[in-house]
C-alpha cells in the first residue's frame, strides 16, 4: 500500500465519495514530515522529506517506526481538522428547547472529544511513538 492509501484507510476516506483530494492530502503529509522532523530533532541526511506526491525521498529506506511516526502525525493534522471543521462550520451541535420539547444534536461534538484522548486516536498513538522514538530502544508497543 501507499502511503496516500494507508492514510485514506485509516481516517476513513477510501469510500467512492472522498472527503479529502489527493492533493490535500499529499499537503497534510508534507506538513507532518516538517513537524515529525521537529519533534525528532531530525536534520540533514536524517530528515524525512516527501515530494508534492505525497511519496518519502529521504530517508531511503525509512524504517518503520518512522513510517509510523509520519502516518500518524498526518492522521493527527486530519482529525485536527475534522473537530475544527465540525465546531466552526456549525456541524458539532445544537440544543433546541421548545417548552417541554427538546432537540440535542449536540452528541457529535461530544464524541470528538471523548475520542480525541481515547488511547486509540490518532494523536494519542503519536504522542507514544514520539516519546519511544525519543527513548531509543523501545518501541511503542513497549509502553502502550
Amino acid at each position: 500500500m501507499s502511503l496516500l492509501s494507508d492514510i485514506r484507510l485509516d481516517i476513513g476516506d477510501d469510500g467512492a465519495t472522498q472527503r479529502f483530494t489527493d492533493a490535500q492530502i499529499y499537503g497534510f503529509i508534507e506538513k507532518a514530515a516538517r513537524r515529525v522532523n521537529r519533534k525528532l530533532a531530525l536534520t540533514d541526511s536524517d530528515a524525512l522529506t516527501v515530494d508534492s506526491s505525497g511519496n518519502i525521498t529521504q530517508p531511503l529506506p525509512i524504517s518503520d517506526e518512522l513510517h509510523d511516526i509520519l502516518l500518524l502525525q498526518t492522521e493527527c493534522l486530519i482529525y485536527a481538522r475534522d473537530v475544527n471543521s465540525s465546531v466552526t462550520g456549525g456541524t458539532a451541535g445544537i440544543v433546541v428547547t421548545d417548552g417541554e420539547q427538546k432537540i440535542d444534536t449536540t452528541d457529535r461534538a461530544d464524541i470528538f472529544g471523548d475520542n480525541k484522548d481515547a488511547n486509540y486516536a490518532p494523536c494519542v498513538e503519536l504522542e507514544k511513538a514520539i516519546l519511544a522514538a525519543k527513548l531509543d530502544g523501545f518501541t511503542p508497543y513497549d509502553i502502550w
